[in-house]
Protein backbone atom coordinates (compact mmCIF):
# COMPACT_ATOMS: atom_id res chain seq x y z
CA UNK A 1 0.00 0.00 0.00
CA UNK A 2 1.19 3.50 -0.64
CA UNK A 3 2.37 6.21 2.25
CA UNK A 4 -0.47 8.37 0.64
CA UNK A 5 -2.97 5.40 1.35
CA UNK A 6 -1.57 5.01 4.49
CA UNK A 7 -2.08 8.47 5.32
CA UNK A 8 -5.19 8.38 4.00
CA UNK A 9 -6.98 5.70 6.44
CA UNK A 10 -4.86 7.28 9.56
CA UNK A 11 -6.12 10.60 9.74
CA UNK A 12 -6.16 11.87 13.21
CA UNK A 13 -9.28 12.09 15.47
CA UNK A 14 -10.05 15.16 17.80
CA UNK A 15 -6.90 14.45 20.00
CA UNK A 16 -3.10 12.74 19.52
CA UNK A 17 -1.00 11.58 22.39
CA UNK A 18 2.23 11.62 23.57
CA UNK A 19 4.11 9.46 26.34
CA UNK A 20 6.82 10.96 28.42
CA UNK A 21 8.84 9.01 31.27
CA UNK A 22 8.72 11.33 34.23
CA UNK A 23 10.27 9.37 37.30
CA UNK A 24 9.28 12.49 39.53
CA UNK A 25 5.74 13.68 38.70
CA UNK A 26 5.71 16.73 40.49
CA UNK A 27 9.08 17.83 38.96
CA UNK A 28 8.61 16.84 35.42
CA UNK A 29 5.17 18.46 35.22
CA UNK A 30 6.73 21.79 36.28
CA UNK A 31 9.25 21.45 33.62
CA UNK A 32 6.77 20.78 31.04
CA UNK A 33 4.79 23.72 32.19
CA UNK A 34 7.79 26.19 31.98
CA UNK A 35 9.23 24.64 28.81
CA UNK A 36 6.64 22.62 26.93
CA UNK A 37 7.17 19.65 25.12
CA UNK A 38 9.93 20.21 23.04
CA UNK A 39 11.64 18.39 20.09
CA UNK A 40 13.96 15.55 20.61
CA UNK A 41 17.30 15.77 18.66
CA UNK A 42 17.08 12.40 17.50
CA UNK A 43 14.29 10.30 16.24
CA UNK A 44 13.61 7.42 13.01
CA UNK A 45 12.62 11.01 11.39
CA UNK A 46 14.57 13.20 12.24
CA UNK A 47 14.08 15.80 15.19
CA UNK A 48 11.25 16.95 17.08
CA UNK A 49 7.99 15.96 19.03
CA UNK A 50 6.44 12.51 18.41
CA UNK A 51 2.93 11.87 18.57
CA UNK A 52 0.51 8.82 18.28
CA UNK A 53 -3.13 8.47 16.95
CA UNK A 54 -4.19 7.11 19.78
CA UNK A 55 -3.58 6.14 23.55
CA UNK A 56 -1.68 2.90 22.75
CA UNK A 57 0.49 4.08 20.27
CA UNK A 58 2.18 6.58 22.66
CA UNK A 59 3.61 3.72 24.65
CA UNK A 60 6.07 3.14 21.55
CA UNK A 61 8.77 4.80 23.21
CA UNK A 62 7.95 5.02 27.03
CA UNK A 63 6.92 1.64 28.46
CA UNK A 64 3.28 2.07 29.77
CA UNK A 65 3.86 1.54 33.57
CA UNK A 66 7.03 4.34 33.29
CA UNK A 67 4.65 6.78 31.40
CA UNK A 68 3.00 9.55 31.64
CA UNK A 69 0.66 10.28 28.97
CA UNK A 70 -0.12 13.59 27.57
CA UNK A 71 -2.82 14.73 25.28
CA UNK A 72 -3.40 17.68 22.58
CA UNK A 73 -5.55 18.58 19.99
CA UNK A 74 -4.69 18.15 16.52
CA UNK A 75 -6.56 20.91 15.43
CA UNK A 76 -4.48 23.42 17.86
CA UNK A 77 -1.18 21.51 16.40
CA UNK A 78 -2.16 21.92 12.69
CA UNK A 79 -3.04 25.25 13.44
CA UNK A 80 0.20 26.14 15.07
CA UNK A 81 2.67 24.21 13.16
CA UNK A 82 1.11 23.67 9.69
CA UNK A 83 1.15 20.48 8.05
CA UNK A 84 3.42 19.29 5.31
CA UNK A 85 3.35 19.37 2.27
CA UNK A 86 1.09 22.61 2.41
CA UNK A 87 3.73 23.78 4.70
CA UNK A 88 7.11 22.44 3.41
CA UNK A 89 8.23 22.51 7.53
CA UNK A 90 5.28 21.98 9.38
CA UNK A 91 3.74 18.80 11.12
CA UNK A 92 5.09 15.37 9.03
CA UNK A 93 3.34 12.41 9.62
CA UNK A 94 3.31 8.19 8.90
CA UNK A 95 1.18 5.55 9.39
CA UNK A 96 1.71 5.12 12.96
CA UNK A 97 3.20 9.07 14.30
CA UNK A 98 2.51 12.23 13.77
CA UNK A 99 6.90 14.57 14.00
CA UNK A 100 5.57 17.90 15.17
CA UNK A 101 8.81 20.27 14.38
CA UNK A 102 8.61 22.82 17.12
CA UNK A 103 8.08 23.10 20.86
CA UNK A 104 4.47 22.37 22.44
CA UNK A 105 3.23 24.95 24.80
CA UNK A 106 2.04 23.60 27.85
CA UNK A 107 -1.21 25.50 27.51
CA UNK A 108 -2.37 23.04 24.26
CA UNK A 109 -1.44 20.04 26.87
CA UNK A 110 -3.60 17.94 29.08
CA UNK A 111 -2.14 14.85 31.26
CA UNK A 112 -3.77 11.72 32.16
CA UNK A 113 -4.08 12.12 35.94
CA UNK A 114 -5.90 8.93 36.39
CA UNK A 115 -6.67 6.56 33.81
CA UNK A 116 -9.36 7.87 31.64
CA UNK A 117 -9.15 11.37 33.16
CA UNK A 118 -7.34 14.56 31.70
CA UNK A 119 -6.42 17.20 33.67
CA UNK A 120 -5.05 20.25 32.52
CA UNK A 121 -1.08 20.60 33.71
CA UNK A 122 -1.48 23.27 36.45
CA UNK A 123 -4.42 21.49 38.53
CA UNK A 124 -1.98 18.09 37.96
CA UNK A 125 0.84 19.56 39.32
CA UNK A 126 -1.24 21.06 42.15
CA UNK A 127 -2.30 17.57 42.79
CA UNK A 128 0.57 16.14 42.65
CA UNK A 129 2.29 18.07 45.64
CA UNK A 130 -0.39 17.38 47.81
CA UNK A 131 -3.32 19.38 49.92
CA UNK A 132 0.17 21.25 51.81
CA UNK A 133 3.11 22.43 51.16
CA UNK A 134 4.59 22.81 54.50
CA UNK A 135 7.38 25.44 52.91
CA UNK A 136 4.02 27.63 52.30
CA UNK A 137 2.16 27.32 55.36
CA UNK A 138 5.12 28.22 58.32
CA UNK A 139 2.25 29.07 60.35
CA UNK A 140 1.06 25.56 60.85
CA UNK A 141 2.80 24.32 64.23
CA UNK A 142 3.39 20.11 64.23
CA UNK A 143 2.45 18.93 67.81
CA UNK A 144 4.99 16.61 69.57
CA UNK A 145 3.70 13.50 71.09
CA UNK A 146 2.79 11.45 68.46
CA UNK A 147 3.88 8.05 69.12
CA UNK A 148 0.42 6.88 69.40
CA UNK A 149 -0.22 8.55 65.75
CA UNK A 150 2.98 7.01 63.83
CA UNK A 151 2.27 3.66 65.26
CA UNK A 152 -1.21 4.00 63.93
CA UNK A 153 -0.38 5.29 60.32
CA UNK A 154 2.25 2.49 59.95
CA UNK A 155 -0.55 0.05 60.87
CA UNK A 156 -2.28 1.10 57.81
CA UNK A 157 0.37 1.64 55.55
CA UNK A 158 1.26 -2.28 56.40
CA UNK A 159 -2.45 -2.98 55.45
CA UNK A 160 -2.74 -0.87 52.33
CA UNK A 161 1.25 -1.24 51.22
CA UNK A 162 0.17 -0.58 47.53
CA UNK A 163 1.82 2.72 46.53
CA UNK A 164 0.74 5.31 43.21
CA UNK A 165 2.43 8.48 42.80
CA UNK A 166 4.00 8.56 46.59
CA UNK A 167 0.67 7.77 48.22
CA UNK A 168 -0.12 4.71 49.36
CA UNK A 169 -3.55 3.20 47.49
CA UNK A 170 -6.70 1.34 48.39
CA UNK A 171 -7.80 -0.87 45.52
CA UNK A 172 -11.34 -2.75 44.58
CA UNK A 173 -11.88 -4.75 41.82
CA UNK A 174 -9.97 -5.03 38.83
CA UNK A 175 -9.75 -4.23 35.03
CA UNK A 176 -12.65 -1.39 33.54
CA UNK A 177 -14.56 -1.97 37.42
CA UNK A 178 -11.36 -1.26 39.36
CA UNK A 179 -12.17 2.26 41.98
CA UNK A 180 -9.65 3.35 44.54
CA UNK A 181 -8.52 5.40 46.63
CA UNK A 182 -4.78 6.98 47.38
CA UNK A 183 -4.44 8.81 50.41
CA UNK A 184 -1.27 10.11 52.73
CA UNK A 185 -1.04 10.45 56.59
CA UNK A 186 1.50 11.98 59.05
CA UNK A 187 1.01 12.84 62.45
CA UNK A 188 -1.35 15.85 63.14
CA UNK A 189 -0.60 19.65 62.09
CA UNK A 190 -3.68 20.92 64.47
CA UNK A 191 -4.69 18.38 66.84
CA UNK A 192 -2.15 16.41 69.86
CA UNK A 193 -2.04 12.71 69.01
CA UNK A 194 -4.32 13.01 65.91
CA UNK A 195 -3.84 12.17 62.21
CA UNK A 196 -3.79 14.64 59.79
CA UNK A 197 -5.15 13.35 56.33
CA UNK A 198 -2.68 14.90 54.33
CA UNK A 199 -4.27 13.67 50.68
CA UNK A 200 -6.90 11.59 49.96
CA UNK A 201 -8.38 11.37 46.48
CA UNK A 202 -10.85 8.61 44.89
CA UNK A 203 -11.48 7.64 41.76
CA UNK A 204 -13.94 7.25 39.71
CA UNK A 205 -15.71 10.23 40.95
CA UNK A 206 -19.21 10.25 42.79
CA UNK A 207 -19.50 6.20 43.04
CA UNK A 208 -19.11 6.28 46.88
CA UNK A 209 -15.28 5.29 46.59
CA UNK A 210 -14.39 8.18 48.92
CA UNK A 211 -17.01 7.37 51.32
CA UNK A 212 -16.14 3.83 51.19
CA UNK A 213 -12.03 4.55 51.58
CA UNK A 214 -12.93 7.47 54.62
CA UNK A 215 -14.80 4.86 56.52
CA UNK A 216 -12.37 2.50 56.08
CA UNK A 217 -9.85 4.72 57.58
CA UNK A 218 -12.70 6.25 60.38
CA UNK A 219 -13.03 1.95 61.29
CA UNK A 220 -9.57 1.25 62.15
CA UNK A 221 -8.76 4.97 63.69
CA UNK A 222 -11.99 3.98 65.83
CA UNK A 223 -10.40 0.51 66.78
CA UNK A 224 -7.21 2.49 68.29
CA UNK A 225 -8.74 5.49 69.39
CA UNK A 226 -7.13 7.89 66.68
CA UNK A 227 -8.57 11.39 65.81
CA UNK A 228 -8.75 12.26 62.36
CA UNK A 229 -7.93 16.02 60.45
CA UNK A 230 -7.81 17.02 57.22
CA UNK A 231 -7.57 20.69 55.22
CA UNK A 232 -10.00 20.83 52.38
CA UNK A 233 -8.27 21.02 49.49
CA UNK A 234 -8.80 24.70 46.97
CA UNK A 235 -7.28 23.83 44.58
CA UNK A 236 -8.53 21.02 43.07
CA UNK A 237 -11.13 20.28 40.33
CA UNK A 238 -13.51 19.66 43.39
CA UNK A 239 -14.36 23.19 44.86
CA UNK A 240 -13.49 23.46 48.43
CA UNK A 241 -16.72 24.59 49.62
CA UNK A 242 -18.20 20.96 48.06
CA UNK A 243 -15.19 18.93 49.65
CA UNK A 244 -15.90 20.19 52.83
CA UNK A 245 -19.93 19.22 52.82
CA UNK A 246 -18.60 15.97 51.87
CA UNK A 247 -16.23 15.78 54.52
CA UNK A 248 -18.94 16.94 56.86
CA UNK A 249 -21.35 13.67 55.31
CA UNK A 250 -18.78 11.79 56.98
CA UNK A 251 -18.92 12.92 60.42
CA UNK A 252 -15.77 16.18 60.30
CA UNK A 253 -16.35 19.43 61.76
CA UNK A 254 -14.34 22.32 61.70
CA UNK A 255 -11.71 22.33 64.74
CA UNK A 256 -12.40 26.68 64.94
CA UNK A 257 -15.21 28.32 63.92
CA UNK A 258 -15.19 29.86 60.74
CA UNK A 259 -11.71 27.71 59.85
CA UNK A 260 -11.20 25.38 57.55
CA UNK A 261 -9.08 22.45 59.10
CA UNK A 262 -11.78 19.98 60.51
CA UNK A 263 -11.19 17.22 62.41
CA UNK A 264 -13.00 13.63 63.09
CA UNK A 265 -13.26 12.14 66.56
CA UNK A 266 -14.23 8.80 68.07
CA UNK A 267 -16.74 8.42 70.81
CA UNK A 268 -17.03 6.03 72.97
CA UNK A 269 -20.95 4.66 73.49
CA UNK A 270 -21.91 2.66 75.82
CA UNK A 271 -23.87 -0.26 74.25
CA UNK A 272 -26.99 0.81 77.14
CA UNK A 273 -28.05 2.70 80.32
CA UNK A 274 -29.35 1.39 83.75
CA UNK A 275 -31.24 4.16 85.46
CA UNK A 276 -30.63 4.10 89.11
CA UNK A 277 -33.77 2.55 91.33
CA UNK A 278 -36.12 5.42 91.85
CA UNK A 279 -38.86 4.91 94.82
CA UNK A 280 -41.20 6.60 96.68
CA UNK A 281 -39.99 8.53 99.39
CA UNK A 282 -37.20 9.41 97.04
CA UNK A 283 -36.04 13.40 96.56
CA UNK A 284 -35.72 15.07 93.28
CA UNK A 285 -34.82 18.72 92.14
CA UNK A 286 -37.23 20.19 90.15
CA UNK A 287 -38.28 23.97 88.90
CA UNK A 288 -36.46 26.21 86.24
CA UNK A 289 -32.91 26.15 88.09
CA UNK A 290 -33.67 22.46 89.14
CA UNK A 291 -33.34 23.83 92.56
CA UNK A 292 -36.21 22.91 94.41
CA UNK A 293 -36.62 19.81 96.84
CA UNK A 294 -39.75 17.72 95.77
CA UNK A 295 -40.85 14.35 97.49
CA UNK A 296 -41.52 11.39 95.20
CA UNK A 297 -44.97 10.25 95.97
CA UNK A 298 -45.87 7.72 92.94
CA UNK A 299 -45.70 7.17 89.10
CA UNK A 300 -47.56 7.27 86.00
CA UNK A 301 -46.73 7.83 82.10
CA UNK A 302 -48.02 10.58 80.45
CA UNK A 303 -49.91 10.17 76.61
CA UNK A 304 -46.93 9.11 74.98
CA UNK A 305 -46.18 6.27 77.30
CA UNK A 306 -42.89 7.98 78.93
CA UNK A 307 -42.41 7.75 82.45
CA UNK A 308 -43.64 10.44 84.72
CA UNK A 309 -43.16 11.17 88.71
CA UNK A 310 -45.86 11.96 90.52
CA UNK A 311 -44.19 14.63 93.34
CA UNK A 312 -45.58 17.01 96.10
CA UNK A 313 -44.84 19.35 93.50
CA UNK A 314 -46.51 18.72 91.10
CA UNK A 315 -46.05 15.75 87.59
CA UNK A 316 -42.22 15.68 86.65
CA UNK A 317 -41.06 14.30 83.57
CA UNK A 318 -38.73 11.46 83.88
CA UNK A 319 -36.86 11.96 80.94
CA UNK A 320 -36.79 15.28 78.92
CA UNK A 321 -36.18 13.20 75.16
CA UNK A 322 -39.25 10.65 74.47
CA UNK A 323 -38.00 6.92 74.69
CA UNK A 324 -38.97 5.96 71.08
CA UNK A 325 -39.52 1.87 72.23
CA UNK A 326 -41.90 2.90 74.86
CA UNK A 327 -44.07 4.75 72.43
CA UNK A 328 -47.38 3.32 70.93
CA UNK A 329 -47.73 2.56 67.45
CA UNK A 330 -50.07 4.68 66.31
CA UNK A 331 -47.46 8.05 67.88
CA UNK A 332 -45.09 5.86 65.89
CA UNK A 333 -46.34 6.77 62.54
CA UNK A 334 -46.61 10.27 63.52
CA UNK A 335 -43.73 10.10 64.50
CA UNK A 336 -42.33 9.30 61.00
CA UNK A 337 -45.02 12.14 59.11
CA UNK A 338 -43.43 13.61 55.97
CA UNK A 339 -45.52 16.32 56.39
CA UNK A 340 -43.76 17.65 59.94
CA UNK A 341 -40.22 17.28 58.40
CA UNK A 342 -37.91 20.01 58.03
CA UNK A 343 -37.06 21.65 54.36
CA UNK A 344 -34.58 19.63 52.76
CA UNK A 345 -31.97 20.84 49.98
CA UNK A 346 -30.29 17.81 47.83
CA UNK A 347 -26.51 18.33 46.40
CA UNK A 348 -26.38 18.30 42.67
CA UNK A 349 -22.97 17.45 42.83
CA UNK A 350 -23.75 14.11 42.05
CA UNK A 351 -26.49 14.60 39.18
CA UNK A 352 -26.08 11.14 36.83
CA UNK A 353 -25.15 9.07 39.51
CA UNK A 354 -27.59 7.23 42.29
CA UNK A 355 -25.05 8.35 44.69
CA UNK A 356 -26.86 11.45 46.79
CA UNK A 357 -26.25 13.64 49.63
CA UNK A 358 -29.90 15.63 51.29
CA UNK A 359 -29.02 18.22 54.44
CA UNK A 360 -31.85 19.89 56.77
CA UNK A 361 -31.34 22.29 59.53
CA UNK A 362 -33.30 21.40 62.52
CA UNK A 363 -34.54 24.02 64.96
CA UNK A 364 -31.52 25.00 66.38
CA UNK A 365 -29.33 25.36 63.62
CA UNK A 366 -27.62 22.13 63.46
CA UNK A 367 -26.90 20.15 59.98
CA UNK A 368 -28.87 16.93 59.34
CA UNK A 369 -27.21 15.31 56.92
CA UNK A 370 -28.53 12.28 54.89
CA UNK A 371 -26.53 10.60 52.67
CA UNK A 372 -26.74 7.53 49.97
CA UNK A 373 -23.74 5.72 48.99
CA UNK A 374 -23.44 3.21 46.49
CA UNK A 375 -21.39 -0.06 47.23
CA UNK A 376 -21.86 -3.81 46.47
CA UNK A 377 -21.11 -3.14 42.06
CA UNK A 378 -23.79 -0.21 42.71
CA UNK A 379 -26.61 -2.53 43.66
CA UNK A 380 -26.86 -1.68 47.12
CA UNK A 381 -27.38 1.82 48.44
CA UNK A 382 -25.43 2.41 52.09
CA UNK A 383 -27.85 5.09 54.36
CA UNK A 384 -26.34 7.35 56.55
CA UNK A 385 -27.62 9.94 58.71
CA UNK A 386 -26.19 12.22 61.47
CA UNK A 387 -27.27 15.78 62.94
CA UNK A 388 -24.59 17.94 63.68
CA UNK A 389 -22.23 15.15 63.33
CA UNK A 390 -23.32 12.60 66.09
CA UNK A 391 -25.04 9.65 64.63
CA UNK A 392 -27.59 9.67 67.77
CA UNK A 393 -30.59 11.67 66.22
CA UNK A 394 -33.08 10.28 69.28
CA UNK A 395 -31.39 11.92 72.45
CA UNK A 396 -31.63 15.57 71.55
CA UNK A 397 -35.26 17.95 71.09
CA UNK A 398 -37.07 17.96 67.87
CA UNK A 399 -36.49 14.04 67.65
CA UNK A 400 -39.63 13.73 65.94
CA UNK A 401 -39.29 16.12 63.41
CA UNK A 402 -35.66 14.69 62.90
CA UNK A 403 -36.56 11.28 62.49
CA UNK A 404 -39.69 12.67 59.50
CA UNK A 405 -36.55 14.17 57.86
CA UNK A 406 -35.14 11.48 57.63
CA UNK A 407 -37.66 9.20 56.43
CA UNK A 408 -39.01 11.86 53.74
CA UNK A 409 -35.32 12.14 52.33
CA UNK A 410 -35.11 8.04 52.18
CA UNK A 411 -38.89 7.84 50.88
CA UNK A 412 -37.83 10.58 48.32
CA UNK A 413 -34.85 8.95 46.86
CA UNK A 414 -36.31 5.59 47.15
CA UNK A 415 -39.12 6.43 44.59
CA UNK A 416 -36.36 8.18 42.13
CA UNK A 417 -34.15 5.45 42.43
CA UNK A 418 -35.50 2.04 43.23
CA UNK A 419 -32.15 0.21 44.47
CA UNK A 420 -32.58 -3.41 44.87
CA UNK A 421 -31.13 -3.18 48.27
CA UNK A 422 -30.62 -0.32 51.17
CA UNK A 423 -28.79 -1.03 53.70
CA UNK A 424 -28.13 0.84 57.23
CA UNK A 425 -26.80 0.54 60.97
CA UNK A 426 -27.09 1.19 64.05
CA UNK A 427 -26.06 0.01 67.89
CA UNK A 428 -27.70 -3.54 68.46
CA UNK A 429 -29.32 -2.16 71.65
CA UNK A 430 -31.10 1.51 72.52
CA UNK A 431 -33.46 3.23 71.34
CA UNK A 432 -32.05 3.95 68.06
CA UNK A 433 -32.11 0.56 66.70
CA UNK A 434 -35.83 0.37 68.10
CA UNK A 435 -36.29 3.43 66.35
CA UNK A 436 -34.89 2.29 62.96
CA UNK A 437 -36.95 -1.17 63.17
CA UNK A 438 -40.14 1.37 63.38
CA UNK A 439 -39.07 3.14 60.79
CA UNK A 440 -38.77 0.16 58.82
CA UNK A 441 -42.30 -0.57 58.93
CA UNK A 442 -42.90 2.95 57.80
CA UNK A 443 -40.60 2.08 54.56
CA UNK A 444 -41.93 -0.98 54.47
CA UNK A 445 -44.62 -0.51 51.87
CA UNK A 446 -42.16 -1.45 48.24
CA UNK A 447 -39.20 -3.12 50.65
CA UNK A 448 -38.94 -6.06 53.19
CA UNK A 449 -36.46 -6.53 55.86
CA UNK A 450 -34.20 -9.26 55.15
CA UNK A 451 -32.75 -12.12 58.02
CA UNK A 452 -29.09 -12.63 58.15
CA UNK A 453 -29.70 -15.79 56.35
CA UNK A 454 -31.35 -13.92 52.95
CA UNK A 455 -28.44 -11.74 53.18
CA UNK A 456 -26.99 -11.30 49.04
CA UNK A 457 -23.46 -11.33 48.24
CA UNK A 458 -23.55 -7.78 46.93
CA UNK A 459 -23.80 -6.66 51.23
CA UNK A 460 -20.71 -8.65 51.73
CA UNK A 461 -18.61 -5.16 51.81
CA UNK A 462 -20.79 -3.30 53.72
CA UNK A 463 -21.06 -5.48 56.53
CA UNK A 464 -17.62 -5.64 56.19
CA UNK A 465 -17.27 -2.51 58.01
CA UNK A 466 -20.25 -2.64 60.65
CA UNK A 467 -18.31 -4.29 63.58
CA UNK A 468 -20.42 -4.58 66.73
CA UNK A 469 -23.05 -3.12 65.21
CA UNK A 470 -26.82 -4.23 64.09
CA UNK A 471 -27.40 -4.26 60.37
CA UNK A 472 -30.69 -3.41 59.26
CA UNK A 473 -31.07 -4.91 54.84
CA UNK A 474 -33.92 -4.28 53.13
CA UNK A 475 -34.83 -5.62 49.67
CA UNK A 476 -36.73 -4.22 46.75
CA UNK A 477 -40.41 -6.51 46.54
Amino acid sequence: MRLQELLENTTPGEYVYHASYLPNLTKGLQSVISRGLTPSKEGYAGPGVYFAYDPEGGYYHVSKEDATLFRVKWADLANKFGTYPSHPNGIERDADEIIVPGTVPASMLEVEYFPGEWWDLESALASSRGPVDEAEEPTRIKLNNNEAAKAWIERVYAKYPTTMQNNHVMVWGEGDAQQFAMFELTPSFSKRGAVEVKWFQAYPLRQGVGSRAMKELQTMAREDGIALTLFPWDKGQVSQAKLTKFYKGQGFAPIQKGGKSMAWETIEEAESYQPPTINVGDEVKVGKFKNRRAEVKGFTTDKNNQPVLKTDKGDQQLFKPRITKLMKEEDLTELFDPKTSFPLEWSEWYAGTSEAHAEAYDADGRTIDISFVPTGNDKVIEIVFKRGGSYDLTGKGDAARVMATVVNAISIYLQKYKPPYVAFSAKSTGGRASAYAAMIKRLARGYELLTPEEYPEEVTDFLEFLGSDKPFILARL
